[in-house]
C-alpha cells in the first residue's frame, strides 16, 4: 500500500511542480542529411538539477546542452528525462536524418589529343531529382532527373568536371572526375649523326598515346628526298649525301590527332685530305717554357684533333692553336681532320722541346710549420738554378737544387724557381705564394647552457687570399666551412674538447689543428617528470618530478610548472592538482639550475569528466515492510553498492522491501573508469516499544512533575485533566488528587500505534505552627517550639539574622538572645518527603535601643580612632549623620547610613584637607516605630 502511496506522490509531483521539460535541436544545415552533426539544448522551466539524454542512436549524454552526429539515416527518438529534486521528468521528440543520395559519373572518354564532344553519365539513389553540371571551363548546366549530358570542349586544357545531385529531400551529394586534352606529343632519336657516307643511322620515335588511340600511321620524311610510310616505330635508312639534313616523323592515330617531331639538323662527310701541318713560326725547337703555335688546314674539314704525345689533346674548328708542352723530348705532333664527323688522313710533325720546364712541390712538417722545403720537380738540363723568397720587403736567393725556406711566423712569401739550360740558352720559371701564421682556437665562453648558443672563432688566422678550408669538431659533430667564426648550440650534455682543423691548398703540407685552451662544459639541468595519461575529474593529477642536473654541483634552484594557460606553480614536488573543469591540458616543467640553464618538457593529460546518476525518490517514509521503486538515471553503467543479494544490482530501476531506514547508493562507471554515487534515503517507520517514565509515581501534595515520552509520534494522554498539554512529549502534571492516565503513541504515518498506563498517587504534607510573634527587648531570651500533627519528622530551622540560629538548626525546638529583630523559620519533612514550613517574627523593642558616638577621635593614620562614626544597638539604619563646626557649617553628612561600619563615618578632612585639632558638633537621625529621633552633642578632633 505504501508503495502506491509512493508513486502517488510522485504523480503529484510531476504535475504540481508545473515545470515543462522541452529541447530544441539545431544543425549547421537545413535539410538534415547524413551525416549529419546535431546540437541539441534542453529548455526546461525551473532548475533542472541534471540531465539524462538518450539520442536514438546508442550515444547519451548529461550537459544542458550536446552535440551528436548521426551517420545513417533514419528517424531517431531523442529522449530527455530532466531530474528536479523529487521528480524526473522525460520528454521524446523524433528526429529525421535525410539519406545523402549516392552518385557516380563515367565519361565516354577522360583524355583526347584535341578538343571535341565528351558524353557523361550518372548512376546512384533512384530518388535524385535534379542535377547540376559544373563542366570545368566555365560553362555550367542544371538538369532534371536526365542521367546522360553532353559537352562540347572547345580548347586544350585539363578540366574538372563537377556533377552535384540533389534528391526531393534537399540532400546532396558531389563527385567530379578529370577531362585532359593535351595535344599529341611525341619524340624522336637517331643513334649516329655524323660519319662517313654512306651511313645508316636507326631512327626511332617514341610517344605518349591516349588509351585506346594507338598510332594508325608513322610517315617518315629522311631529309633526303626520301619518305617511308607504315606503323613501324623504329626505321633504318642509309645516307649518300654530305649536305645537311632535316629530318622528321609524323604520327597519326586512330582517332585522328597527329603530331611531328623534326630531328636535331644532322650531316655526313667523306674523308678529308690529310692537312698541312706546321708551325706558324716555322721553327722545329722550342724551349719548355714557350707556348708552340701549330696551324693545320684540310679541304672540307669542320674540325681537328690534335694529339700532343704528352697526354694532352684539343678538338677545335679553327686552323690555328697553340699548346705548352709538359715535358723536354722530341713531341710527335699528331693532327687529324673530320667532316661531318668522317675522319680524313693524318698528318703530323716533329717539335724538340728543349731546355728546362720549371716545377716544384711545397712541403713542410708539423713540428716547424713555419719551415718548408721545395723538392725541384723540374725538368731538362738545369745548368742553373735560382730560388728566391720574397717576404714584404725582405728577398733572399739560394742555387740549391731543392729549396728551402725558414718563413716568418706570421706572413705570406712567394717563392720562385728558376731554372737555366746553358746549351739551348732556356730558362723558365714558377711562382708560388705560401702562408705562415700563429692561429688559436677560442670560444666566447667556457661553459654553455646545453642548446644556448656559443661562438667559436680563430684568432690570429692566416689571410683570405690563402683559402683556407676549415672542419671544425664541436660537440662531438664534424662541420666544414669556409669562414673562420662559427655560433653553434650544442645539444649535448658533457665536457667537449672542441677543435679546428685548418687545411690549405697544397698536399705536401700540414693541416693546422687547433683546440681551445680548456674544453668546453655543455651544462645544464635535464627536465623530466611523470603524470598519468588522464584522471577522473574528482582525482588530482599527481605530478611526479624526476628532473634532475647533469652536474650535481649545480643544482636545480627553479621548477615552473605551467599547468593550463594561466597557472603556474613554482615548487619542486607540487601537491597533488585539481583542473577546474575536464579538458585536455598541456603540463610543462621549465626547471633552471643555478647557473640559469634551463630546460624544459611538455606532456599531454586529459581530465575526464565524471559520470552522471540521479536516483528518484531522492528520500522517502515507508511503513516496514513497505515496497519502494528506486530508478537510477545514467547515461552510463549502473551498480547498486547495498541492495539485497537477490536483486539486480546493474538494473537501472529496482524494488526493495526494506525493513530498516537504509541509504541505497547508486554507482556510476563510464568507459574511463571515472565513478560517481548517488544515494536515496529511505526512513523505515518500525513497530515502536513505547517508552515513558515515570510510569507509576508518587508525590507531595501540591508538587507537580513532568512525563517524559521517548517515543516519537503522535502523543495523547487521557484524561486530560491536571495536564497542560495531554499531546506533548514532555506534559508537566499537576495532580490535586490520585490519578491514572493512559498514553497511546501513533506513528506519523500512522503505520503502528502502542499504549500504556500511568498512575499518579498524591500524598498530604505534614502540619506545623511555630507559634506568635514575639516583641522582645535587646538582650532578652526567647525560646520557641512548634507544634506538629506527626512524630516522625525531620526539623530543619534558618534565620534571616547575621549570626544564623543561636541553638540546634534540627532540633525540635529553637532558643536565643535578642540581639536584632530576626525572623526564624522552621521547616519539617515527613518519612514519605512531603514538607511544611512556619515562621516566627522576633521584634526588638526601639524604645530600648541604644546610640553611643565618641566625644573625640585621633585621625592620623595609626589605624586606631581613625574615622568618627554612630555606635548603635537596636538601630539598624541611621537616617542621616551630619557634622558642623563652631560657626554652624556642615563639614560632613551622610544619608541612609549602615550603623557600627568605621569606613561610612568621618576622615578628618574637608574636601580633601586635613583640618587642626578643634571642637565640633554632630548630629544623628534615626527612626523607631516609624518616629524619627535626633541626637545631639559635641567631640573633639585630636591632631
Amino acid at each position: 500500500m505504501k508503495f502506491i502511496y509512493t508513486s502517488i506522490l510522485l504523480l503529484i509531483s510531476f504535475y504540481t511542480t508545473g515545470q515543462v521539460v522541452d529541447f530544441s535541436y539545431t544543425s549547421s544545415t537545413s535539410t538534415y542529411c547524413d551525416p549529419q552533426r546535431i546540437r541539441f539544448t534542453q529548455t526546461a522551466t525551473g532548475n533542472p538539477q541534471s540531465f539524462v539524454w538518450h539520442f536514438g542512436n546508442g550515444t547519451t549524454g548529461n550537459s544542458a546542452v550536446e552535440e551528436v552526429t548521426y551517420v545513417n539515416p533514419g528517424t531517431y527518438t531523442v529522449k530527455l528525462i530532466a531530474i528536479y529534486q523529487d521528480v524526473a521528468i522525460t520528454t521524446e521528440k523524433q528526429i529525421t536524418i535525410n539519406p545523402t543520395p549516392s552518385l557516380t559519373v563515367r565519361t565516354s572518354r577522360s583524355e583526347m589529343c584535341e578538343p571535341g564532344i565528351v558524353e557523361f553519365t550518372t548512376s546512384g539513389s533512384a530518388d535524385i531529382v535534379r542535377y547540376v553540371w559544373d563542366f570545368g571551363d566555365g560553362n555550367t548546366l542544371t538538369t532534371l532527373a536526365e542521367r546522360s549530358v553532353s559537352h562540347n570542349y572547345t580548347d586544350f586544357g585539363n578540366f574538372t568536371v563537377k556533377v552535384s545531385a540533389y534528391n526531393e529531400h534537399g540532400c546532396s551529394e558531389s563527385t567530379t572526375t578529370d577531362i585532359f586534352i593535351t595535344p599529341l606529343s611525341i619524340s624522336g632519336g637517331i643513334d649516329i649523326t655524323s660519319g662517313c657516307i654512306p651511313a645508316a643511322p636507326t631512327l626511332t620515335v617514341n610517344g605518349t598515346y591516349l588509351r585506346d588511340d594507338p598510332p594508325s600511321s608513322i610517315t617518315w620524311n629522311f631529309g633526303d628526298n626520301s619518305s617511308l610510310s607504315g606503323i613501324e616505330t623504329t626505321v633504318q635508312h642509309t645516307y649518300n649525301t654530305t649536305s645537311n639534313i632535316l629530318a622528321s616523323v609524323t604520327v597519326q592515330t586512330e582517332n585522328g590527332c597527329n603530331a611531328t617531331y623534326h630531328f636535331p639538323e644532322f650531316a655526313f662527310g667523306t674523308p678529308p685530305p690529310a692537312p698541312a701541318i706546321s708551325t706558324v713560326s716555322g721553327l722545329l725547337v722550342f724551349c719548355g717554357s714557350e707556348e708552340v703555335e701549330l696551324s693545320a688546314s684540310s679541304a672540307n674539314a669542320t674540325h681537328y684533333v690534335w694529339d700532343y704525345s704528352d697526354g694532352a689533346t684539343d678538338s677545335i674548328s679553327r686552323t690555328l692553336i697553340g699548346h705548352k708542352f709538359r715535358e723536354i723530348d722530341t713531341m710527335s705532333v699528331v693532327v687529324t681532320p673530320y667532316a661531318n664527323g668522317c675522319a680524313g688522313v693524318a698528318d703530323s710533325i716533329q717539335i724538340v722541346i728543349e731546355g728546362v720546364i720549371s716545377r716544384f712541390d711545397v712541403r713542410n712538417t708539423c713540428d716547424h710549420k713555419n719551415t718548408f722545403t721545395f723538392p725541384n720537380r723540374s725538368m731538362g738540363n738545369m745548368d742553373e738554378i735560382h730560388w728566391s723568397y720574397t717576404t714584404g720587403n725582405t728577398v733572399s736567393t739560394a742555387t740549391s737544387f731543392h729549396g728551402s725556406y725558414t718563413a716568418p711566423l706570421v706572413a705570406t712569401s712567394e717563392v720562385e724557381l728558376l731554372v737555366v739550360d746553358y746549351v739551348s740558352g732556356c730558362r723558365d720559371s714558377l711562382k708560388r705564394n705560401i702562408y705562415t701564421a700563429l692561429p688559436s682556437f677560442v670560444a666566447d665562453k667556457s661553459s654553455v647552457c646545453k642548446d644556448s648558443s656559443i661562438v667559436y672563432s680563430i684568432q690570429n688566422d692566416y689571410p683570405a687570399e690563402a683559402g683556407m678550408k676549415y672542419v671544425y669538431n664541436l660537440n662531438g659533430r664534424n662541420i666544414n666551412s669556409s669562414v673562420n667564426t662559427i655560433a653553434y648550440e650544442p645539444s649535448h650534455h658533457g665536457i667537449y674538447n672542441d677543435f679546428v682543423i685548418i687545411n690549405d691548398n697544397y698536399r705536401g703540407t700540414c693541416s693546422d689543428t687547433l683546440y681551445l685552451s680548456e674544453p668546453v662544459r655543455v651544462k645544464g639541468p635535464i627536465s623530466e617528470f611523470e603524470i598519468p595519461n588522464f584522471v577522473c575529474y574528482d582525482s588530482l593529477l599527481t605530478l611526479r618530478n624526476t628532473s634532475y642536473p647533469f652536474y650535481s654541483n649545480e643544482p636545480i634552484t627553479n621548477w615552473l610548472w605551467s599547468m593550463d594557460y594561466n597557472t603556474f606553480l613554482h615548487t619542486e614536488h607540487p601537491d597533488p592538482y585539481s583542473y577546474e573543469r575536464p579538458g585536455v591540458y598541456n603540463v610543462t616543467l621549465k626547471v633552471t639550475d643555478l647557473n640559469g640553464c634551463a630546460n624544459q618538457m611538455r606532456i599531454q593529460t586529459k581530465v575526464i569528466r565524471l559520470p552522471k546518476v540521479d536516483i528518484l525518490p531522492r528520500q522517502d517514509t515507508l511503513c516496514s515492510g513497505t515496497p519502494v521503486t528506486l530508478i537510477a538515471y545514467s547515461s552510463d553503467e549502473v551498480n547498486w553498492l547495498n541492495l539485497p543479494a537477490a536483486l539486480c544490482a546493474s538494473c537501472d530501476t529496482v524494488t526493495v522491501t526494506p525493513q530498516h531506514s537504509v541509504n541505497y547508493i547508486a554507482q556510476t562507471t563510464n568507459s574511463f573508469g571515472c565513478r560517481n554515487f548517488d544515494s536515496t534515503l529511505i526512513y523505515v517507520v518500525e513497530p515502536m516499544n513505547l517508552q515513558v517514565s515515570p510510569i507509576d509515581t508518587a508525590i507531595c501534595e501540591g508538587s507537580s512533575f513532568a512525563y517524559h515520552v521517548a517515543t516519537p509520534g503522535v502523543i495523547t494522554f487521557t484524561p486530560a485533566l491536571y495536564l497542560n498539554d495531554p499531546h506533548s512529549s514532555n506534559p508537566y502534571v499537576f495532580p490535586a488528587e490520585n490519578i491514572e492516565y493512559t498514553l497511546t503513541v501513533t506513528d506519523s504515518l500512522g503505520c503502528f500505534t502502542d499504549s500504556v498506563r500511568t498512575r499518579v498517587r498524591v500524598n498530604p504534607n505534614p502540619v506545623i505552627d511555630a507559634g506568635e510573634d514575639m516583641v522582645l527587648s535587646f538582650g532578652d531570651p526567647y525560646r520557641i517550639v512548634p507544634t506538629t500533627n506527626s512524630g516522625a519528622l525531620q526539623y530543619q530551622w534558618t534565620s534571616n539574622a547575621l549570626q544564623g540560629i543561636q541553638g540546634c538548626s534540627t532540633c525540635s525546638f529553637v532558643a536565643g538572645t535578642v540581639l536584632d529583630n530576626e525572623t526564624l523559620t522552621i521547616e519539617v519533612t515527613d518519612p514519605k518527603g512531603c514538607k511544611s514550613s512556619d515562621r516566627v517574627n522576633i521584634i526588638l523593642d526601639c524604645n530600648t535601643n541604644q546610640l553611643f558616638v565618641p566625644t573625640a577621635f585621633t585621625p592620623d593614620g595609626d589605624g586606631l580612632n581613625d574615622y568618627f562614626y554612630p555606635i548603635t544597638r537596636g538601630y539598624k539604619e541611621v537616617k542621616s549623620f551630619m557634622i558642623f563646626d563652631r560657626s554652624g557649617t556642615k563639614v560632613f553628612e551622610r544619608k541612609n547610613m549602615k550603623p557600627n561600619e568605621p569606613t561610612y563615618g568621618w576622615d578628618g578632612t574637608i574636601k580633601g584637607a586635613r583640618i587642626n585639632t578643634q571642637s565640633l558638633v554632630w548630629m544623628v537621625l534615626v527612626e523607631c516605630d516609624g518616629k524619627v529621633i535626633t541626637r545631639k552633642g559635641s567631640f573633639t578632633l585630636i591632631r
